[in-house]
């Protein structure tokens, strides 16, 4: 540096005498600890930093900048307060949350997470104005986490279910009775027959109508049926006993939540995008197409991708010693079978090593008479192809592909595997292209029409704000398979309040840069204008069957509970849910082996009157979450218990209005402090 004129010579020579010492002392100052008070300010200042494209709290604190938050802070602090009262027992208790389907007086209470999102409608979009809980970390369980949030996935289905119901209106509503006739509607296809049997004997019935008569259709909710989802056969319960007898509307079943009704409801959902007139499936009674062999290729592919992937993970770190032991313990000590699994795995050794191999594995007795060369030569891999290999040994044929693959490629990833796999994975498949094996190929091809029609659904969820990437490709997604988030149930619930249309989220209403400088600028949330999502008939009739569940469902202890700032009751409507998350070890024969809680959640996501809605939340997780009994009746009774709190708030007069601080100048500069 001195030499280049940076530095002075003689602050050279000073720097040149001083000698340093690293220290090597532990830190041992305290690590920094959450304050839990700011978690709702981080949670904000995170999606400023965001908004405002800035990669770190670092540039974010050197910005001169007034965010107004649209929270109402004084209502905010107090139900944050709340929810920290309810772990002890007398406050609780005076919430009223001891009792059936809710907490019981031998639970620790300080595990469970309770927390609240409310939102209200405005010309700006939907005002966050309560996002509280009571756990004191930085994970947000509204948005954060994957969550099994049970049957609030009724909701879901249901729209979806009134979203098809209705495409199939707007194409045929037109239609005289003579092209109605003539429309060729597959067997399968319930929902267009439906539909059009509704206008012949009513063609001038307009779409709200529609939808009320299609809340009115009835489903058995017997579980006495096996259903073949999810590349299986698989039975259902409904959570009361004395619903299994039952025929039911979509209305009453929504109501009091019965799971048979909303499982045979997504069969009818995912047989109608696979058998409408442009469906996937309609070429499916033809055994000639040209189609069936190419699912059958698919399936084979599909499927010995994820036998290889689990034979991978089971002998990527193993020696090939290691795993020609693994797999030798598990066949029978027989000297056909045995050959035949060294013959895979060595195809090239001599018989020598066959030999010595036998004669380590197999005892005298066994060995007594065999002819190990006749052995050698009888059990060559040229005279049996990968599916004979495996039957013979009863290994898996990919796991010895596998075996032999990883003996000459040590080092091989999986993707090098699934690669090098591509054609025996179609070998040890080619049974199922038999002429002979029709039912069997039907399994498997439906196997992926139901993942294809899935695809359709998960679009459909997708667009009123399902927050993952893929749904379980099975009936059981109706009632929860496939999670949720308590934020996303909270945007679909606003589309719904909003007649179809989805607005922004709003959680700063303005942004007030560079205060008093010639720089300043004010931006003030515009009006927004929304995006719809579906017809405001569907909102429309979803509302009526939400407000069912409250006035006389799932959610009736909620009734009646806010009213506006006349005393008038506000109508509620809502849905609720609870789901636990365990994992579940099977055994051979379909015995459950091992079943360990994960976590236990239940939820209600709601409407208030024509402004509010959101979603409130329990959460417990941990090893001891099985200790936990309570249902969507505790997150129902704690929003109840919180309407002393929320009053102020829901009883205000809606101010629309722009807030314009005084002394602002709109320019474009924004100074950087």
């Amino acid at each position: 540096m001195a030499e280049q004129g940076v530095i002075s010579p003689a602050l050279r020579d000073a720097t040149l005498k001083v000698s340093t010492t690293r220290s090597l002392k532990a830190d041992t100052s305290p690590a920094p600890t959450f304050d839990s008070e700011k978690k709702t300010q981080t949670v904000l200042r995170t999606r400023l930093a965001k908004m405002l494209d800035i990669k770190s709290n670092y540039e974010l604190d050197r910005i001169d900048l007034t965010a107004k938050t649209s929270l109402d802070f004084k209502t905010q602090q107090a139900v944050t307060e709340a929810l920290h009262q309810l772990d002890q027992a007398g406050n609780a208790q005076s919430a009223g949350l001891y009792g059936k389907k809710m907490l019981t007086g031998n639970v620790d209470l300080s595990p469970i997470t309770y927390s609240l999102m409310l939102f209200e409608r405005s010309k700006v979009g939907n005002l966050l104005r309560i996002q509280a809980d009571n756990y004191d970390q930085a994970l947000d369980i509204n948005e954060g986490i994957r969550i099994d949030l049970g049957s609030t996935a009724k909701l879901r289905t249901m729209v979806h279910y009134l979203e098809l119901i209705t495409d199939v209106y707007k194409r045929y509503k037109n239609q005289s009775a003579q092209q109605l006739s003539q429309i060729n509607i597959h067997p399968r296809d319930y929902l267009s027959a439906w539909v059009i049997e509704q206008l012949n004997a009513n063609p001038k019935i307009n779409l709200e109508d529609l939808l009320n008569l299609a809340l009115d259709r009835k489903y058995s909710a017997s579980p006495g049926e096996a259903f073949f989802t999810g590349g299986g056969v698989h039975t259902f319960n409904n959570f009361s006993k004395g619903d299994n007898g039952k025929i039911m509307p979509v209305r009453q079943a929504l109501r009091d939540s019965v799971n048979l009704v909303f499982i045979r409801m997504m069969r009818d959902l995912a047989y109608h995008h696979l058998y409408r007139p442009e469906g996937i499936a309609r070429w499916l009674e033809s055994p000639d197409d040209p189609k069936r062999k190419e699912y059958l290729q698919q399936f084979a592919d599909k499927e010995g991708q994820v036998y290889l992937r689990r034979f991978y993970a089971r002998y990527k770190d193993k020696s090939p010693q290691e795993a020609m032991e693994m797999l030798s313990q598990r066949v029978l000590a027989k000297p056909s079978r045995q050959t035949m699994l060294y013959r895979s795995v060595y195809p090239n050794r001599p018989v020598e090593q066959l030999n010595d191999y036998l004669t380590d594995h197999l005892s005298k007795a066994a060995l007594a008479g065999e002819d190990v060369q006749s052995l050698y030569d009888k059990y060559s891999i040229e005279k049996f192809d990968l599916q004979d290999q495996g039957y013979i040994t009863k290994i898996h044929p990919l796991e010895l592909w596998l075996v032999r693959y990883l003996n000459t490629h040590n080092n091989a990833t999986l993707e090098q595997a699934l690669t090098a796999s591509a054609e025996p994975r179609q070998n040890v498949y080619r049974w199922l292209f038999s002429s002979h094996r029709k039912q069997a190929q039907q399994r498997r091809i439906m196997t992926l029409l139901e993942q294809e029609a899935f695809k359709e659904i998960h679009h459909a969820w997708k667009r009123v704000g399902y927050p993952f990437d893929a749904l379980t490709p099975s009936y059981a997604t109706a009632i929860g398979a496939s999670g949720d988030r308590p934020a996303a149930l909270a945007e679909l619930m606003g589309i719904i309040l909003n007649d179809g249309i989805k607005l922004p989220v709003v959680r700063f209403e303005s942004l007030h840069f560079a205060e008093g400088t010639p720089y300043e600028t004010l931006m003030d949330k515009a009006p927004a204008r929304g995006r719809r999502m579906f017809a405001a008939e569907i909102a429309k009739v979803a509302r009526g069957a939400l407000v069912g569940v409250v006035e006389g469902g799932t959610a009736s202890r909620v009734r009646g509970a806010f009213r506006d700032a006349n005393g008038q009751t506000l109508t509620m409507g809502g849905k609720t849910g609870t789901g636990d998350h365990r994992k579940e070890v099977w055994g051979a024969g379909g015995r459950l082996i091992e079943s360990k809680f994960i976590s236990r959640a239940a939820v209600f996501t709601f409407f208030i009157g024509e402004r509010f809605f959101g979603v409130m939340t329990a959460y417990v997780e941990g090893a001891n979450a099985g200790n936990y009994h309570f249902t969507s009746s505790l997150p129902v009774q704690i929003l109840r218990s919180l309407e002393p709190t929320l009053a102020p708030l829901i009883k205000a007069t809606p101010n629309d209005e722009v807030v314009v601080l005084p002394n602002s100048i709109a320019v474009k500069q924004v100074k950087m402090l």
